[in-house]
């Protein structure tokens, strides 16, 4: 794994070396193990995701909080030339059709969420179809801290998951990246 890691780092983000403690989450993720990862802002915790999703076959379903993360991601990705998109709000939905097409016919390695989009049942369903290897859900601490109130939709992700995982009949490893989880949180 580890020769392989360095090439994909090189090649495809164009790094040399890894930050500490990247290369031991990206290996959990790769080997498909659920994660929980506290690391500060600036740690490169996004490419302990986005490095493993590289290198599988599978599609990798990134729920993110704010539609300039999810924005922002995304053109990372294509940047680099690593199929990728977003199913936001504001897209028609012809737009939401051919990414949902691209999906389908997994096309794309990463796909960008709202928890919201999970709240979709015709999405949930696709989604168990679509090759999906695991969940990342980036911002972590917002499934506790906004789940109960100002994003129902955080503390139903759970429950989401199950749904896709029961119609796809396997399990998906989940990935928790955050910068803020106090002690409650975690």
């Amino acid at each position: 794994v580890g020769e392989e890691f360095d090439r994909a780092l090189k090649a495809f983000f164009h790094k040399e070396a890894f930050l500490p403690g990247q290369l031991d989450i990206a290996t959990a993720i790769l080997n498909d193990e659920d994660v929980f990862a506290v690391r500060p802002t600036g740690s490169g915790k996004t490419l302990c995701f986005q490095l493993p999703g590289v290198i599988d076959r599978g599609l990798t379903v990134v729920v993110e909080p704010l539609i300039a993360l999810i924005h922002d991601q995304v053109a990372g990705l294509k940047r680099l030339n690593i199929p990728a998109a977003a199913v936001c709000y504001e897209q028609t939905e012809m737009e939401r059709a051919a990414i949902e097409s691209a999906v389908r016919s997994r096309k794309l390695k990463f796909l960008y969420v709202t928890p919201e989009r999970l709240g979709n049942p015709a999405f949930r369903k696709m989604l168990s179809s679509a090759g999906v290897s695991r969940f990342v859900f980036d911002e972590g601490h917002c499934i506790s801290q906004w789940g109960n109130s100002f994003r129902p939709d955080y503390a139903a992700v759970g429950r989401y998951l199950a749904d896709i995982e029961a119609k796809a009949m396997r399990r998906f490893p989940r990935i928790v990246l955050t910068a803020s989880a106090t002690r409650k949180v975690i």
